[in-house]
C-alpha cells in the first residue's frame, strides 16, 4: 500500500469554482449592506427632495 500524499488534492476543481462564486458573492452583499445601512456621520438626517448639485 502506498501512503496518501498530502499534496494530492481531494476535491474537484468545480467544487472550488463554485466556492469561489459564493464567497464573491458573500463580500458582494456586505459592500452592498454596509453602503446602505451604514449611519449617517454628519447626523443629520438626509434630506430627500435635495438633489446632490444643490447641497454645496
Amino acid at each position: 500500500m502506498q501512503p496518501i500524499k498530502s499534496t494530492q488534492r481531494k476535491y474537484k476543481t468545480g467544487s472550488s469554482s463554485l466556492m469561489f462564486f459564493i464567497i464573491l458573492a458573500v463580500i458582494v452583499v456586505a459592500l452592498v449592506a454596509f453602503l446602505v445601512l451604514r449611519p449617517n456621520p454628519s447626523g443629520e438626517a438626509p434630506n430627500p427632495t435635495a438633489s446632490p448639485a444643490s447641497q454645496q
